[in-house]
C-alpha cells in the first residue's frame, strides 16, 4: 500500500485497522511535505515487513511506535528524525534493515568536499579524512543512545 502527497491527510488512525498489511510506504509529494500528527496507529501493523517513509513531517518526532514491528524487515527513511530516534529503533526490532541504523553514512558523491552524512536531524555533513574527532564524537553518542535503549528492547 502506498500513501503519497496527500497534504491534507494529518491522521493514519484507519490504518491501524489494516492489521494484515505487510508494506506500506508513506511519502510527501514534490512540492508538499506529508503532515503527520504521530505514527502511533502503525504499531497495531505487526505483520508490516517493509516500511516506507519519505518526505513526511511527523509532529510528536517520535520512531518510538516503529519499535513495535517486530515482523519489520527492511525500513526506507530519510534523514530527518533526531539521532536518538534512530539509535533506539536500531535496537529494537533485532532484524530489520536501515540504512540510518548507525551514526553516519559515506556519500557516494561528496557535497562542497564533504563526503560523510551525520544521521539526525539538523547533523552536518563532514569529510572523513578531516573530521575524525567530530565522526568519533557523532560515533560515541549514537553507541550511548543505543546502550540506553538496548536493555529496554532485549526483554
Amino acid at each position: 500500500m502506498s500513501i503519497e502527497d496527500f497534504k491534507r491527510l494529518n491522521s493514519l488512525d484507519p490504518l491501524q485497522y489494516c492489521q494484515t498489511l505487510q508494506e506500506l510506504h508513506l511519502s510527501g509529494g514534490i512540492w508538499n511535505t506529508l503532515n503527520i500528527d504521530t505514527l502511533e496507529p502503525l504499531k497495531q501493523l505487526t505483520f508490516l515487513k517493509n516500511l516506507g517513509l519519505s518526505n513526511i513531517r511527523v509532529k510528536d518526532e517520535s520512531l518510538e511506535p516503529l519499535t513495535h514491528l517486530h515482523n519489520l524487515v527492511e525500513l526506507e527513511i530519510s534523514n530527518q528524525f533526531l539521532t536518538e530516534e534512530y539509535a533506539r529503533l536500531s535496537v529494537a526490532p533485532p532484524d530489520t534493515k536501515c540504512d540510518y541504523f548507525k551514526p553516519y553514512v559515506k556519500l557516494n558523491d561528496s557535497i562542497d568536499g564533504k563526503d560523510i552524512m551525520i544521521i539526525g536531524k539538523r547533523k552536518p555533513f563532514l569529510n572523513s579524512s578531516i573530521d575524525t574527532k567530530k565522526l568519533q564524537k557523532y560515533e560515541d553518542m549514537f553507541k550511548a543512545f543505543q546502550e540506553k535503549y538496548k536493555e529496554q528492547y532485549t526483554k
